[in-house]
């Protein structure tokens, strides 16, 4: 599990745009985690652990 503060972390060094894509991709357009981290330029684990923490807070 996540703590919160390294989300929190996490988020601070993500742009708002790159959330977006993440979310967007891969709800809406079904892409995969490493096609994700290819668009936004972030490693694929951040991506997997943003994803993760979404999914831990019942957010999709």
């Amino acid at each position: 599990m996540i703590s919160m503060e390294s989300m929190i972390s996490m988020e601070s060094m993500i742009s708002m745009e790159s959330l977006s894509v993440i979310r967007r991709g891969r709800h809406r357009q079904h892409f995969s985690i490493l096609e994700i981290a290819r668009r936004t330029r972030l490693s694929s684990n951040m991506v997997r652990k943003y994803l993760v923490f979404r999914e831990e807070l019942g957010r999709h």
